[in-house]
């Protein structure tokens, strides 16, 4: 039965979310430990836990999990919901640097400025370069905080684009975690440890993304 709990706890890992809830919602992860003090051990942030002789109920460990699954779930959907206006009105503001950049562009090639460059041609080519310039400058600015030029981390693009997919998907997970607890599972069912996986890992990437922004 210990072998049980060994492939349990490396397919259906719950490290990063107990490290989500820990960092973002303690209280609710105080609550878990109240009600499984037989799990304790796996509901300390750190890396998964492997087997553990005391712990031979595999479906109540299994329960215990896709409850840590749930929470971290509602956390992700409710924190992708709070970062999505902030990271959207972010980026109206880089639309508006682009705006600006792109009336530089245009005045510097303006024929008003050609008109007067036949009696002020050191001042108007000083004008014209000081737009096109700036024009460069706003523009390479908009595209690396927007995503476009690609850096380590992304731009705020990529991470809005995260950010909405991550909270689908937590919706999604949540509802067949409802329907699959109604169907009251007796032994490992495949596609709830699947879910759990997969909310694991989307717990380590909003982590990060949390602390980023």
């Amino acid at each position: 039965m210990g072998n049980n709990n060994i492939q349990l706890s490396q397919r259906a890992p719950v490290n990063e979310i107990v490290g989500l809830l820990q960092t973002h919602n303690e209280s609710e992860l105080d609550l878990l430990r109240q009600r499984y003090p037989g799990f304790l051990e796996i509901l300390k942030p750190g890396l998964p836990m492997g087997d553990n002789e005391n712990q031979l109920d595999t479906e109540k460990e299994l329960e215990m999990r896709a409850t840590v699954c749930e929470a971290g779930l509602n956390l992700v959907f409710e924190k992708a919901g709070n970062l999505l206006p902030l990271l959207k009105g972010r980026l109206k503001k880089l639309n508006g640097v682009q705006f600006i950049s792109q009336i530089l562009v245009l005045l510097s090639g303006t024929t008003i400025l050609a008109y007067f460059k036949e009696d002020h041609e050191k001042i108007v080519s000083m004008i014209v370069g000081f737009f096109t310039l700036s024009a460069g400058i706003l523009s390479l600015y908009v595209q690396r905080k927007s995503g476009t030029i690609i850096s380590e981390s992304g731009g705020i693009t990529k991470v809005y684009n995260e950010l909405t997919d991550y909270q689908l998907k937590a919706e999604i997970y949540l509802n067949e975690l409802k329907i699959l607890r109604e169907i009251n599972w007796s032994k490992p069912n495949e596609q709830v440890m699947q879910i759990i996986t997969e909310a694991n890992l989307i717990s380590s990437e909003m982590n990060r993304i949390i602390i980023k922004y």
